[in-house]
């Protein structure tokens, strides 16, 4: 958006395009997926290490265009199998919580052997 202002004679010949269309259909699957489970009240969230995470910034500015929470572990609560968000008026329920992870860390055998993202089952 800023570099279309700045430059807006440049900007159509570049073949650059918008990407707020994605991220609304995106944030609108979003919304489809927490509720399929059956609760209305049912919301989306982004996971995050937490502010000393060198990609803090990106979850940040991600959940706020989006309009989603920005969660760390601390706030998430597991009730009758069931995630959910603990608020001031109490628990919440929790239908997507999305966890972005870089390319390396994706899979630790084949990628990066330092990764810290792997699951706790059993190796």
């Amino acid at each position: 958006m800023a570099t279309g202002r700045i430059f807006p004679e440049r900007f159509p010949r570049a073949y650059i395009h918008r990407l707020a269309s994605f991220f609304l259909d995106f944030r609108a699957t979003l919304d489809r997926l927490a509720t399929a489970g059956g609760n209305p009240l049912a919301g989306a969230a982004i996971l995050t290490p937490g502010p000393s995470n060198d990609t803090y910034y990106e979850h940040t500015y991600i959940a706020r265009y989006l309009g989603l929470m920005l969660l760390e572990g601390e706030d998430l609560l597991v009730e009758n199998g069931e995630a959910m968000v603990r608020t001031i008026e109490g628990p919440k329920p929790l239908g997507v919580l999305w966890r972005r992870i870089d390319a390396g860390f994706a899979d630790p055998l084949e990628l990066n052997a330092q990764s810290h993202h792997r699951h706790a089952g059993p190796s």
